[in-house]
């Protein structure tokens, strides 16, 4: 499979998504083996990543900086703005996330991709359609458990010296309805 090829297979995937949402093409690129589609309207745009080597395939949806779809943060502190979120992490927040959802096998053949585009599409409809019509209210509660995981992360990295990076417990949250 080609760089375009899997532009074809989003456009096809997604085109509910582009109809419903009046949303467009705004990039297809690939460096080296991550291959990513992006598509935006007005406030939102929504990032399809596939990874060759590590066979991921994901979809992050965001809040539109200046017309394109906000750059990566890089490490997440508590000062941290988020503007997109992982689409799972939004399933998972607002429903059961059923188990064909899951990513973490491999993908081998052009039909797994296309299959597992189809999923991720139907799921952006399904749990995102006010975040894709800019509402952004859902983004404070995934910012918070984003937030807490990082935190988590970084305790599990550093231990106490976590601190000295500016991470602290005064994040805490009950562990009720973070995503692992």
């Amino acid at each position: 499979m080609t760089v375009v090829d899997f532009s074809t297979l989003c456009k096809s995937a997604f085109a509910s998504v582009i109809s419903r949402h009046h949303m467009k093409v705004a990039s297809s690129r690939s460096d080296r083996d991550v291959w990513q589609w992006t598509l935006v309207n007005t406030t939102t745009g929504v990032r399809v990543t596939y990874e060759l080597r590590g066979a991921y395939l994901g979809v992050q949806i965001g809040q539109l900086v200046d017309g394109h779809f906000p750059r990566s943060v890089g490490e997440i502190g508590p000062e941290t703005t988020l503007t997109y979120f992982d689409l799972l992490n939004l399933v998972a927040l607002r429903g059961e996330m059923p188990h064909d959802y899951s990513l973490r096998s491999r993908l081998p053949h052009p039909d797994a991709v296309r299959d597992t585009l189809v999923k991720l599409a139907n799921a952006l409809d399904f749990y995102a359609a006010d975040v894709l019509e800019g509402d952004f209210a859902v983004f404070a509660r995934l910012e918070l458990i984003v937030k807490e995981r990082a935190r988590q992360a970084a305790y599990q990295k550093w231990g106490g010296k976590a601190r000295e990076f500016g991470v602290d417990g005064s994040m805490d949250l009950p562990a009720e309805g973070l995503v692992q």
